[in-house]
């Protein structure tokens, strides 16, 4: 990460003077609201040829609001981009490709008009798309996510890729790595972006809102990068899209606290007969003979191995 850290700082110093020709006058404040970004209505950017070259194939342009700026990698003859767009599209839903860029609420924070779509999976180029601090190294008080409409509808209904709505067991997370000025990662955290794994179906819910997410038990760093894990998989990896959008980069905010996971309750469970047929159990480790399970998330045993069903 070193390597990819430095040039980013490199590109940032570059490319932040490109960027006036879509920026209005910077917002006074530290916190990136991405309204001093200027759109068409309906619209977005994902980013555009006044950039830094990027392996002679596309452009790097580094978007500023606020005390933050973010990367953004375009190639035209892809017709593709990664890293972070600025959309004020209203609409949420998700009915072909161009709806990227809608949210799953239709608009930024408290109404306002731009916010981040972060599409931020640079693996296949060997580099990490970031938020960067402007300036010295801090400690981040949070910022604000929800998911895009086409994640929702993978979640809910099924976007082709995702074999069906997400049922008990299943959940779609991000993972926050934060990085000091030298390149090093100090620290990192989950938030989950939809979590169904809960006992009780009633606890079950995806992310639908703006939510806070807070950084500031991250400590100072220069740089936040993201990486994506789901349940969802398929021969090609995560089925889930890898999106979420964010908005008042560096607010301050009180996270939700969500009821934490249960456990299975079996981790001590031996079987004498390691060729024993498999064992039901549910999710209190209590022993459950398969004709009288209803319908929920179950732990069967095969030997010792254990693994979660669902019983529909």
């Amino acid at each position: 990460m070193k390597q990819n850290y430095f040039l980013s700082i490199a590109l940032v110093s570059c490319a932040l003077c490109c960027q006036s020709a879509f920026a209005q006058d910077e917002a006074s404040s530290d916190v990136a609201t991405f309204e001093n970004i200027t759109l068409e209505d309906e619209g977005y950017w994902a980013g555009d040829e006044n950039g830094d070259d990027f392996f002679g194939m596309g452009y790097y342009s580094a978007v500023q609001s606020g005390g933050y700026s973010v990367d953004n990698y375009y190639i035209p003859d892809w017709s593709y981009w990664f890293g972070y767009a600025v959309s004020n599209r209203t609409s949420t839903e998700y009915k072909a490709l161009s709806d990227q860029y809608n949210s799953c609420v239709g608009s930024g924070v408290n109404g306002s008009k731009n916010y981040l779509v972060a599409y931020p999976d640079g693996s296949m180029w060997g580099v990490d798309p970031a938020i960067n601090v402007v300036g010295e190294a801090k400690v981040v008080p949070g910022f604000y996510i929800t998911n895009t409409a086409w994640v929702v509808e993978a979640i809910t209904v099924s976007d082709g890729m995702t074999d069906g709505p997400f049922t008990l067991g299943d959940y779609f997370k991000i993972t926050i790595h934060a990085w000091d000025a030298e390149g090093d990662e100090t620290a990192s955290r989950d938030f989950y972006l939809a979590d169904y794994r809960y006992a009780n179906e009633s606890d079950c819910y995806y992310v639908k809102d703006w939510t806070y997410v807070d950084l500031s038990r991250l400590g100072e760093a220069v740089m936040f990068s993201f990486s994506f894990e789901s349940s969802r998989n398929n021969d090609y990896g995560m089925a889930t899209p890898a999106y979420f959008c964010v908005d008042d980069f560096g607010a301050e905010g009180t996270e939700i606290e969500r009821p934490d996971v249960p456990t299975t309750g079996i981790e001590n469970i031996q079987l004498a007969n390691q060729n024993a047929e498999p064992v039901l159990y549910n999710l209190q480790g209590v022993r459950i003979d398969r004709s009288a399970a209803k319908g929920g998330v179950y732990i069967r045993m095969t030997g010792n191995k254990a693994e979660k069903v669902y019983i529909r």
